[in-house]
């Protein structure tokens, strides 16, 4: 079915997915901005507050230092399952509550199911430090024993986390929870956005038409 755009307005009311696809294949939306300011800033704004979670930095420094950026403290798996929109739907609890050592797969340690428990107020038991898998460097949370791996706290967050198969799950169906009471963002279309709009090109404008012919 033909898609009529007739105006910025209206190009920007439809769906991520169609607009990548519109840029993509006809030269007239080139210059189109794929959101406007005020969405662009809001969606900035949590792609910061997360960085600085899994940075383990404070997200105005974060935003002002010279010398922190997103490529060593943003969470590359949430490109898994994060797109533009969803960050106008979910809130920052939703893409930080997993986003703990004891979560991901890099942690070797006590069955992880058991942290919450183990770290209940009054509780005299003490959650024990794990290893992880991954390599860092100059952070000081870790402490290096050996070449293969670092010893971490179970409630460490760093930017490889990637959580078991149990969390990821978990993520995607508080999404379609969520999405199920959401009107202006379908499920469906949700899925549509992962398989076809690329987070970074979409946030810096990176699709241009392509002529096929």
């Amino acid at each position: 079915m033909k898609t009529t755009v007739t105006n910025f307005d209206s190009f920007l009311g439809l769906p991520d997915w169609k607009k990548v696809e519109l840029k993509l294949c006809q030269a007239k939306f080139s210059a189109f901005p794929l959101m406007d300011y005020e969405t662009d800033q809001s969606r900035k704004a949590m792609i910061y507050h997360i960085a600085s979670h899994y940075g383990r930095i404070d997200v105005v420094d974060l935003i002002e230092s010279q010398n922190k950026s997103l490529d060593n403290t943003w969470p590359r798996y949430l490109e898994n399952i994060i797109t533009p929109k969803i960050l106008d739907i979910m809130d920052l609890k939703f893409f930080t509550q997993f986003g703990y050592c004891y979560c991901c797969k890099n942690y070797q340690g006590f069955n992880r199911m058991h942290y919450k428990k183990l770290n209940q107020k009054g509780n005299k038991i003490v959650p024990i430090s794990g290893r992880c898998t991954q390599q860092f460097n100059n952070i000081a949370d870790y402490k290096t024993k050996g070449k293969n791996f670092q010893i971490v706290k179970p409630d460490f967050s760093c930017h490889v986390w990637h959580p078991h198969q149990l969390y990821h799950e978990s993520m995607i169906y508080l999404i379609e929870k969520k999405l199920s009471q959401e009107d202006r963002y379908p499920f469906h279309e949700y899925i549509l956005d992962l398989k076809f709009v690329d987070f970074w090109r979409f946030f810096f404008n990176k699709y241009s038409y392509i002529n096929v012919s």
